[in-house]
């Protein structure tokens, strides 16, 4: 334990990705903090390793009130991009592009899901997609993180293994499977022994509230004395935040089932989705992962959005047939979409790194669906914003490329974290212009 502790507090000697370990095995990721970053790193530029997200939603939008109606630096806010309005300069919409992927191959829903971020001729009749993107730029950056990528979402989608349920693939014939509980998330992040135990076991712990923090409360009362003052700070704040993180998660994993039977995580989508959110900051914080991936609805979704009066499903309501009621409703639903991804844009705002700067300023996000109108299904003229890493992008405009690859914005966004990709995907051949 002494040994442990003086490895901690003598920087040099110990790794740049810290944990806590108690005698039960349990182990907690730390946050970045001045004593532990290597010697030669402070006073000078840390060189924080950018990082990507990827956030998509499904079926498309009611495009009249998603495109703004001019470009350039003085665009006007459309309806369904008025709640982003207080980040209107930390982010750039980006119109006109074209997933041609999707034009010669399988189009569709499960086609504009499965080709996001392939941008490949996806096989019909099969499953035969491409390396995505996010794998890509992992195998550049991920150095040595405990996890390459991070793939995310809100639902798992009636086939697991298909085109419509997975944007992330590791490969033609391998998709990425998604993580879409927040209680299983949190165990993967945050106790070690959840990558080697088998889920029966993982489910015991969990039942049994064996939390992180409890295992590890003697090594976090020894470490914090020998701690400047500005970390003890920190590593309070962050030892709070995620037993707050941990009560929520028990609250919604509370349920009446029989022993052995997973727990589940409640209906309540929002809160799942907040906790959701807030796991994603946290992998970063703790630079678990550097790639992230996340589906708030899988392709052709039937998602419906009764918290704010609409009780039809979003698939069906997508195919509007030019109903003005029905494209009402697609509205509110983007709307809503909005208004939830600026609060995510706000908790990584609020997330110092550990040069000084935040979260949101070390992070290159798109966010965004690879579906125009649904009604059509459209893989052309693309909903998109690009937000995140202000320094590099010059945000605050609406940037219109006419019919312009879907592959050259991933290529533009690859760069941004140090990652050249020469060409990629169908008719990739080089990064979009306009953004920098």
């Amino acid at each position: 334990m002494k040994r442990w502790l003086k490895n901690i507090v003598r920087p040099e000697r110990h790794s740049r990705r810290a944990f806590l370990r108690g005698a039960t095995g349990a182990a907690l990721a730390l946050p970045f903090m001045e004593a532990l970053a290597p010697r030669i790193a402070r006073g000078a530029e840390p060189g924080i390793q950018r990082r990507l997200l990827y956030w998509y939603t499904p079926n498309g939008h009611n495009m009249d009130d998603w495109y703004p109606a001019n470009t350039g630096p003085g665009y006007t806010l459309s309806p369904i991009l008025e709640p982003l309005a207080p980040y209107r300069s930390d982010l750039t919409v980006v119109s006109g592009l074209w997933n041609y992927g999707c034009q010669v191959g399988e189009g569709g829903h499960e086609g504009s899901a499965g080709a996001f971020l392939t941008c490949a001729e996806l096989v019909k009749d099969t499953v035969y997609n491409a390396t995505s993107i996010d794998q890509i730029a992992a195998g550049h950056i991920a150095d040595g993180t405990v996890f390459p990528s991070l793939e995310l979402g809100m639902e798992s989608g009636s086939n697991p293994n298909g085109y419509g349920a997975n944007i992330s693939w590791s490969s033609p014939e391998t998709p990425r499977p998604k993580v879409t509980s927040p209680s299983a998330l949190y165990s993967r992040l945050f106790d070690s022994g959840s990558l080697t135990l088998s889920p029966e076991e993982v489910e015991r712990r969990r039942g049994l509230r064996l939390s992180v923090l409890d295992a590890l409360v003697n090594e976090v009362n020894a470490l914090s004395p020998r701690l400047p003052q500005r970390d003890r700070l920190k590593l309070d704040e962050y030892t709070t935040s995620i037993r707050e993180l941990e009560l929520r998660i028990a609250a919604l994993s509370d349920s009446s089932c029989e022993p052995g039977d997973p727990t589940g995580d409640g209906d309540d989508f929002i809160e799942r989705l907040e906790l959701m959110n807030a796991l994603m900051v946290k992998a970063f914080e703790c630079d678990l992962t550097r790639v992230l991936s996340f589906m708030l609805g899988t392709a052709a979704s039937n998602r419906e959005y009764s918290w704010i009066g609409i009780d039809e499903w979003h698939h069906g309501l997508s195919h509007h047939a030019f109903d003005s009621p029905t494209l009402a409703k697609l509205t509110e639903i983007g709307r809503w979409q909005s208004q939830h991804f600026g609060g995510f844009l706000q908790l990584l705002k609020d997330t110092p790194d550990l040069d000084g700067r935040t979260l949101f300023d070390n992070t290159v996000i798109l966010y965004g669906s690879g579906m125009s109108d649904g009604h059509y299904h459209l893989n052309e003229d693309l909903p998109l914003i690009v937000a995140g890493c202000p320094d590099h992008f010059a945000h605050g405009q609406h940037v219109r490329a006419e019919e312009k690859p879907l592959a050259n914005l991933h290529i533009a966004l690859c760069q941004a974290v140090g990652v050249d990709v020469p060409s990629f995907g169908v008719a990739g051949d080089g990064p979009l212009a306009g953004l920098t």
